[in-house]
């Protein structure tokens, strides 16, 4: 082989390593664009419990059962997989509710738009009761009964569908999803099917077709991170573990990764592409724990093994 032919060559594998090395990233783009947006709207308090009352019609009811399903798996998430640390207690009784204590109301109506005509497009929504400043305090969730399957075509029928499929989960979609505006997401700018609790409604009944996830997605509670996200800390101070409190505030667990004889370790992740590799880069602080730091991708020609 000639030195030019395998100058080509070469090239040629580098070319392929960069294309792949922009597709991922161009995936990558993609995939955040199918997580939540945030709504900048008043959203629940940060570690407080909110106390929910079922409404009666339908509280002891499979209907009622799905709602709390809801708030139980917004609960687990809300302790082990992000930061908010909400809870939401059901409550059957006003003797369980302190004086003064954060409320979600969850009942049904049937919809109208400003006319007075029947709302047939929204299958459920969140009103806020009581806002303090930034802080949702009282909200009610209701369940739209004039919801149609498809707006444009009345004759396929009621968006809940006692008759048909998915009617043993459509509440609980329903009810996570107007939790998680509560929480302080919006739809995704770029739907995808099972992709997200805050995908808008689908033409199917009950969602029997599932573009609602029936469980919350990891980049549901990685927006939720960034709601409820601490203040960047004062100038010279700094909170690298992101618990809120910095060096400035005596945290023993915050150091300056750049400044201190802790060094970055170097994760090597599986091979993403053809002559790609991901760097993962992690930092290790004194008492063991570990907090990914960055990511980055090395294209080289001579990673022919991926």
């Amino acid at each position: 082989m000639t030195s030019q032919s395998l100058n080509t060559s070469l090239l040629r594998v580098f070319n392929r390593g960069c294309l792949a090395c922009i597709l991922i990233f161009a995936g990558t783009l993609l995939v955040r664009a199918q997580c939540p947006e945030e709504t900048g709207a008043p959203n629940f308090v940060e570690g407080e419990t909110y106390y929910v009352d079922i409404d009666v019609r339908f509280r002891n009811t499979p209907q009622g059962a799905q709602v709390r399903q809801a708030f139980e798996q917004w609960t687990q998430n809300n302790t082990f997989s992000n930061r908010s640390n909400i809870t939401f207690q059901i409550i059957t009784s006003w003797s369980q509710v302190p004086q003064g204590a954060n409320l979600i109301h969850v009942s049904e109506e049937a919809f109208v738009d400003r006319f007075g005509a029947p709302n047939t497009s929204t299958a459920a929504r969140l009103n806020p009761v009581r806002v303090e400043g930034t802080f949702l305090r009282e909200a009610t969730i209701f369940f739209n009964t004039s919801a149609e399957t498809d707006p444009s075509d009345p004759s396929t029928g009621p968006f809940y569908d006692p008759t048909a499929s998915g009617y043993d989960t459509v509440f609980k979609k329903a009810t996570m999803h107007e939790i998680g505006h509560g929480m302080g997401l919006d739809h995704p700018s770029n739907q995808v099917s099972g992709g997200s609790v805050m995908n808008g409604r689908s033409n199917c009944p009950n969602d029997n077709c599932n573009f609602l996830p029936s469980s919350i997605k990891d980049c549901d509670n990685r927006v939720v991170d960034s709601v409820y996200a601490p203040p960047p800390p004062p100038p010279g101070c700094f909170d690298n573990d992101g618990d809120g409190f910095s060096t400035c505030d005596g945290d023993p667990d915050d150091y300056d990764p750049f400044f201190t004889p802790y060094t970055p370790t170097y994760a090597y992740d599986a091979c993403v592409g053809y002559g790609c590799v991901r760097i993962d880069h992690y930092v290790i602080y004194p008492n063991g724990n570990t907090r990914f730091w960055y990511s980055e991708m090395v294209c080289q020609t001579w990673m022919l093994w991926c």
